[in-house]
């Protein structure tokens, strides 16, 4: 089996919280469901502030596509980050991967 993804990674709501999403298609002649996970780096202070393992990502037919979304409600503080998504259709293959930067702006940065 086989997948290839794209990603509209990211979406920053209201309250904070950051919304993630990975679009994927399976190109390979078996349904399965993928295993996903998220890496939350801050790339001001060169560490990683999180690691999740995305549950419930759907069985996806063969020839499909599917996506993955999670929502990150934990406060970051202001800083630049990195989002990495990665997503694997079994242990075995290689992880798809769409990453995306942001910035948390200080509070009085905000409008």
């Amino acid at each position: 089996s086989s997948s290839s993804a794209a990603s509209d990674v990211y979406k920053r709501q209201a309250l904070g919280e950051v919304d993630f999403r990975i679009h994927f298609s399976n190109s390979g002649n078996v349904a399965g469901a993928p295993e996903a996970e998220i890496q939350i780096q801050n790339l001001t202070a060169n560490q990683t502030v999180e690691r999740i393992r995305v549950p419930g990502a759907p069985l996806v037919q063969a020839g499909c596509e599917g996506i993955v979304t999670h929502r990150f409600a934990r406060i970051l503080e202001p800083a630049e980050y990195l989002a990495t998504l990665n997503l694997r259709a079994r242990a075995d293959n290689p992880p798809l991967t769409a990453t995306a930067r942001f910035v948390v702006p200080s509070m009085g940065s905000v409008p």
